[in-house]
């Protein structure tokens, strides 16, 4: 059986609220770190691609 609520509806959203700034604070946390992983991964494709094309061009 599920207890009464002791907050008030705006305790209540207030917590809600406060759960998703810090939701969106980690998620915004974590995509700093995804957007230096993508820079590497395009740096490493973009090596790959000119050694690609450098090996055409000496055949």
């Amino acid at each position: 059986m599920k207890k009464p609520s002791i907050r008030s509806p705006m305790e209540e959203a207030q917590q809600e609220h406060e759960y998703w700034e810090r939701k969106l604070a980690a998620m915004r946390y974590a995509l700093k770190f995804l957007e230096a992983d993508i820079k590497v991964a395009e740096k490493q494709v973009q090596i790959w691609e000119e050694r690609m094309e450098k090996r055409k061009e000496h055949k």
